[in-house]
């Protein structure tokens, strides 16, 4: 019985760890004293101009002096920053569940009862007496 429960621990453990990117939250000591020691000792090299760079800059520096076209504003602004696609708040996005039952959560409940009678007991609207 324990090892099912190691077991269950382990792989919620590990949905966990793999939901968050398995990154710590912070770096520890160790990795916060080796970056600045490893970005001195690349600083130098990265001083030292060479001669075939020199040659192309003055090629390249008419090229960067003209000002690029701004990204156009647009009228609304994005509902969400993230990689999935914005969807207007008016429109419903099936998740999953059944396309009624997403009509179902958007109506009104006397709108509901118009639509599907046969899901409500008793006389419906479309039938006459």
């Amino acid at each position: 019985m324990s090892k099912i429960k190691f077991l269950i621990i382990l792989a919620v453990t590990m949905l966990v760890v793999a939901a968050c990117g398995g990154t710590p939250a912070a770096p520890t000591t160790t990795e916060a004293t080796q970056a600045p020691a490893a970005a001195a000792t690349q600083a130098p090299a990265a001083a030292e101009p060479t001669a075939a760079p020199a040659a192309a800059e003055p090629t390249a520096a008419p090229a960067a002096a003209e000002p690029t076209a701004a990204p156009a504003a647009t009228a609304q602004p994005a509902l969400s920053a993230g990689p999935l696609k914005d969807v207007p708040r008016n429109q419903t996005v099936n998740l999953g569940w059944s396309h009624q039952v997403v009509r179902m959560v958007h109506m009104e409940r006397s709108e509901f009862r118009a639509t599907r009678p046969s899901t409500w007991a008793g006389a419906s609207p479309r039938r006459s007496a």
